[in-house]
């Protein structure tokens, strides 16, 4: 297996985290959350308690106090959610919990955590460099596990991953951060009362329109923050709202609590941060993972860790098959001796039930009322006449419901004005919201221009030929994206003319690879090995395990021939082609 040379997509590396917890047990996500619960959750009560408290003012040393303490206990049990995401990337046990250990990892964690309060939020305002310093705290949580209580050591080996593959670590950073979903919130939780104060005469529909619009404009600065955030929101404003409507269950979430009152805003933060960071942690300690096995080849050692085990679990189950099947074979003749006969008045009576039952009304000639008069024409037109007076009207009060939404933004005038303080500003949140409005339907003007201009356009039809270029096929740097499926399937055939049966094989096993590629069922790559085929074939064809097996028997027989003392012959090369033949029909099915 050749060592990555670049690192993977981050979609990818995101993909393979989120499958790493859904298959680790629960006491990796429970150490996780054994230490950020307590610390978000106070976190909180110490915000509304020193918003809304009336001795905020005697109690926020405390508090604070209290936070620094859980902060601390929090960014430990982070560092031992890494440890053991770690391990489960090296398919080893992790290392055993000493007291000695547990100290370096509060003293480590607590003392280089800590100036991120101030580090990270600085190096927001200048976005760039928050992406590297972002980076660089993640990989001291994954790394920090108390193995050494060097500070300097741990800090170069976190700045050393903060270097590789920079593209990765700006794309992980940029979907996975909390902080700038966090930035975002508080942009909106800052203009929101603004917009409220300087017009007074709005309503809350219209307020909550404005919001909606700006945060709209928020989404490419934290893609799947600002997703699930507006999520979590609606789910936390309509849940409580329906089970007061249909359960009659008062709570404080439906008593008046709008969408610019800033304890909404910081428990859906909270909420999304639980949700993100998680992932966030395992995508870093993968990229940690991948990035010193460059050095240590560690990859290498828990593929053929994974080989062997794999090993001995097929022969088990080989063993497993046989005894079955010679239990099977003992208790046939005892089975066979027990079938009983059924006799032919029975048999009758049945068939005769299943006859009266009401789907075989069909045999029954078919009774026609005299005293219809109307025709089919008749009948049909008036059905048709009926539904088109029914959409008519549901048409129209769906305008008619549109319309007095419309009027409801726009309050009556006419009562008390402003205060004066305000009165050269008033205007502006409601241009600034025109404006918003106005640049979307431009947006969307735009878009469907160019759409219909495409459509407007003359089909030139051109024959063309295209030239492929035919790969070296015994050079282990040829790829299965080099040549499409035909062009690999034409080749084998040619190299089977030529009784190149070893060439043939392997041109068939890229036109596999070609083929799973095409479908979306695996992503080729330059650096994968047919081992990790297999785990990404696993994870995106789990609801078609016929493609997995005879994927996995190519796979064998290939190996065999390629790279072990097997020699290859016509009827391997057919066995493998009508394998091939088989998987390409299972992929292609409607």
């Amino acid at each position: 297996m050749k060592r990555r040379t670049q690192g993977a997509p981050a979609l990818e590396i995101i993909e393979e985290s989120v499958h790493l917890l859904r298959t680790s047990p629960l006491y990796v996500l429970g150490a996780y959350y054994a230490g950020a619960l307590p610390f978000v959750l106070a976190l909180l009560y110490f915000w509304v308690d020193m918003s809304k408290g009336a001795y905020s003012e005697y109690r926020s040393v405390g508090g604070a106090l209290g936070l620094a303490v859980l902060f601390a206990w929090m960014k430990t049990w982070q560092s031992v959610f890494g440890t053991l995401v770690r391990a489960r990337l090296c398919d080893d046990s992790p290392p055993p919990w000493t007291v000695r250990r547990v100290g370096r990892v509060v003293v480590t964690q607590t003392i280089l955590q800590s100036t991120g309060l101030l580090v990270l939020p600085a190096a927001m305002m200048t976005v760039l460099p928050y992406i590297w310093v972002q980076g660089w705290y993640q990989n001291v949580t994954v790394l920090g596990d108390g193995d050494d209580a060097d500070l300097g050591k741990l800090c170069g080996r976190a700045y050393r991953q903060m270097k590789l593959w920079p593209r990765q670590c700006s794309a992980l950073v940029w979907l996975l951060s909390p902080g700038l979903m966090v930035m975002a919130a508080a942009l909106i939780l800052v203009i929101s009362p603004v917009a409220e104060a300087t017009t007074p005469m709005w309503t809350s529909g219209l307020l909550s329109v404005y919001t909606m619009l700006f945060t709209a404009l928020m989404v490419p600065f934290s893609p799947l923050g600002i997703m699930l955030a507006v999520n979590t929101g609606a789910l936390i404003g309509q849940v409580p709202a329906i089970l007061e409507r249909v359960f009659g269950i008062e709570n404080v979430l439906a008593m008046g609590w709008g969408i610019g009152d800033s304890t909404f805003y910081a428990i859906v933060c909270a909420i999304v941060y639980l949700i993100l960071d998680p992932v966030q942690k395992t995508a870093y300690a993968m990229r940690c993972f991948q990035g010193e096995s460059l050095q240590t080849g560690e990859d290498l050692k828990v593929g053929l860790r994974r080989i062997v085990r794999d090993a001995a679990q097929r022969g088990l189950q080989v063993l497993l098959v046989l005894g079955i099947g010679l239990l099977a074979f003992a208790a046939a003749p005892l089975a066979h001796a027990q079938e009983t006969a059924v006799s032919p008045d029975d048999l009758s009576e049945s068939i005769d039930r299943v006859l009266q039952q009401r789907e075989y009304a069909w045999r029954l000639d078919r009774e026609i009322d005299p005293n219809e008069e109307k025709s089919m024409l008749t009948v049909v037109m008036e059905w048709v006449e009926q539904k088109m007076s029914n959409m008519l009207r549901t048409v129209r009060g769906w305008l008619r419901s549109l319309w007095d939404w419309i009027r409801s933004w726009f309050p009556d005038r006419t009562g008390e004005a402003p205060d004066a303080s305000w009165g050269r500003w008033r205007g502006a949140p409601l241009w600034t919201m025109y404006g918003l409005i106005a640049v979307l339907a431009i947006v969307l003007a735009i878009a469907l221009f160019r759409a219909w201009q495409r459509r407007r356009l003359p089909t030139v039809e051109m024959e063309a030929q295209p030239v492929l270029q035919v790969p070296d096929i015994e050079s282990e740097d040829v790829v299965a994206d080099a040549l499409p499926e035909d062009g690999w399937l034409a080749l084998a055939r040619e190299l089977m003319e030529k009784g190149e049966w070893r060439l043939a094989m392997r041109a068939f096993f890229l036109a596999g690879l070609a083929l799973l590629a095409r479908n979306e069922m695996i992503r080729v790559a330059k650096y994968k090995s047919n081992r990790e085929y297999l785990r990404e074939l696993a994870r995106r064809a789990h609801a078609e395990p016929e493609i997995l097996d005879i994927f996995s028997k190519n796979v064998l027989l290939f190996e065999r021939v390629w790279y072990g003392r097997h020699e290859a012959g016509p009827e391997l090369v057919r066995t493998f082609d009508e394998n091939q033949n088989r998987m390409r029909a299972l992929a292609e099915k409607p």
